[in-house]
Parts: C-alpha cells; structure tokens; sequence
C-alpha cells in the first residue's frame, strides 16, 4: 500500500527522517515545486490526494477552527525544537524588530503569521505597522537575498545555511525571545477520519521516527545526508539540490529533531497548550482567516488581520490542545 508524503517544501533537512524511513517502505512523496505550490499539504490531505501532510502547529489549529472534526490531526513532531526565525540582512541595519515598522515583510500568508510577526515587532518597543506582502511562496526567501523584502521567516538550519553559503550574513530574531510562546514548529498530520492506510501510515511513523533517531547521533549525520541525497536524486531528477548545503543543514538541523529524553516525532500536551493559550492571550485566535478574495464574514485580507478585522474572538476552550493532537501514531518508549 503506497503511503503519500505531501512535503511542506522542497526536500530538505526537515525531512531526512521521512526520506530514510522512505528507502524501506512503498512511500510517494508530493514536492510542491511539481506545482508551484498550488495546493497546500493540508489542501491534498483532506481532498484524500495525500495521507500525510507537513505543515506548523499553527496549520492544525486553523484547520480546527474552519473545519472541526473534519479538518486535520497532527500524529507527530518532525521538528520538536524550534529553530525558526524572523531574518533580515545584516547589512540593511534592521537589527532589531522594533526596525520593521514600516518595512517589508515577505509573507507565506498564513492566517498567524502576520499576526505573530506584529506581536514580535512590539514586543521589541514598535508599533507593529509594516507591509505584509505575498511574492511566489518557493521563492520568499530570495526576495530577501536580492534585497525585495526586509525581512521573512526562515528555518536557521536551512535558509540560514543557504545564506552562510553565499557569503550573505543575516540578522536572526527568535520566537522565543520576543514573547511567543511557540508551539511545534513542524508536524505531520492526517485525516481526523479513520482510513484503510491508517496502520500502514503508522509502521511508518514509527520507522520514520527511529530514522530521526539515528541521524539525530553525531557519527550518522553526514551518512544520513548523503542517503536522503541518493533517494531525492532518483525520484526528484528534475530538481538541482546543492548537495554540500543538505548536507551541511542535516547536521544542523539533526539537534532539532529529538527532545530531552531522546525521542524523535514524540509530542506532548505542553507546547501545544502553551501555543493556544498564547495565541488566545495575544488576541489571535479569532474566527476570520486570510483570503485573496473580497473580504467577506469569514475571510478577510493578510491586512485586514493585522488591522483588526479579524472576526470574532473565540471563546476560551473552543480550541484546546488535545483536540490538535493524537500520540496513536508514534512509539511511546
């Protein structure tokens, strides 16, 4: 039974565990440079043209919010550490994001991210009033190498690394340091609806995550690498991977992939409930989401979020942590 991966991006260090699990099971993995990103992970997860899909916590609880029990569940924790961060250019003098007001932020257009992005600029002492623009999705973070934007969310461990690799140094400002109590960066998710793949999805969640632990050790880093390397050369021919720089962000990225105990893909109550109770303190969770189209009762522009024309505050509680998860997926040792 062939299980379908959509990735949340081109093949890269995020994935290693994926890939490796990949070379032992009869796994389909949907890149979305195959369609410029026309669709999202969550969008082919619940059309049934994927099994899995890999997104941000924040991808979960938006679909709970639009679609409840129908939406997505997310069964494991790609990333468990988070290593993301809002970078600009070092040498554009915005160092600190106090100095985005006013400036350019290139946008995935997420229905948080914005918002999030606002609440760090006046964390930092600013006003919180900058542009958020939406240039093709794949190619943000050049917008910010060819100085287009000023600033957009990267993962240090790959965006970070392209950019070391190009002589271009960055200014990085972490979540967590301007008040966001982040939750998982990065998770693998599913139907909330029970479906014939489900155990076969399971063995490889859990080959998936033993995978993640092996690269996660220091003397498998550069081997996991080049193994990933080998299997995105032959089902991806079309796409040029730099393969120094994979290699380079795996063994970067392999701190990100285990918690405390050692456990890859494991996920916990914590972080979840901290995020929500973030986003409800912030004023986020609210019940509009973000729409190319005319503002309507229930979408509205990336602006209009930022603006205040956000819809309704959820009440506390419609959105819990425990509806965004499920631990039936991944081993519990």
């Amino acid at each position: 039974m062939t299980i379908k991966v959509a990735l949340d991006w081109v093949p890269n260090a995020n994935h290693v565990g994926l890939f490796l699990a990949g070379l032992e099971m009869d796994v389909e993995f949907i890149s979305p440079h195959s369609s410029s990103y026309g669709h999202t992970p969550q969008q082919l997860v619940r059309a049934g043209e994927a099994d899995i899909g890999i997104g941000p916590s924040e991808s979960v609880i938006s679909s709970f919010i639009e679609h409840g029990q129908d939406g997505v569940v997310a069964i494991a924790a790609l990333v468990v550490k988070d290593d993301s961060a809002i970078a600009t250019l070092a040498k554009s003098g915005i160092d600190t994001m106090a100095k985005l007001d006013g400036k350019r932020y290139a946008s995935y257009s997420a229905r948080f991210e914005g918002r999030i992005v606002q609440s760090m600029i006046k964390h930092a002492g600013g006003s919180g009033v900058y542009q958020e623009l939406s240039p093709e999705k794949l190619g943000v973070f050049d917008t910010l190498l060819d100085g287009s934007y000023d600033a957009t969310w990267i993962f240090c461990h790959h965006e970070g690394v392209i950019a070391k690799r190009k002589g271009v140094d960055l200014n990085i400002f972490k979540l967590e340091d301007h008040g966001v109590s982040y939750g998982y960066p990065l998770v693998l998710f599913k139907s909330r609806t029970r479906t014939d793949n489900d155990e076969a999805i399971r063995s490889f969640i859990q080959r998936a995550q033993r995978c993640s632990e092996w690269a996660a050790r220091h003397e498998n880093r550069l081997e996991a690498a080049q193994r990933m390397i080998s299997k995105i050369d032959v089902i991806f021919p079309d796409l040029e991977i730099d393969h120094e720089q994979l290699r380079e962000s795996v063994f970067l990225a392999a701190d990100t992939f285990c918690d405390a105990r050692g456990r890859a893909c494991h996920m916990e109550e914590g972080p979840w409930a901290r995020f929500v109770d973030w986003l409800y303190s912030a004023g986020l969770m609210t019940t509009k989401m973000q729409s190319r189209g005319p503002p309507s009762a229930t979408k509205t522009s990336l602006d209009g979020l930022r603006g205040g024309d956000a819809g309704e505050p959820l009440p506390r509680g419609a959105v819990r942590a425990t509806d965004l998860f499920t631990d039936s997926f991944t081993l519990k040792c």
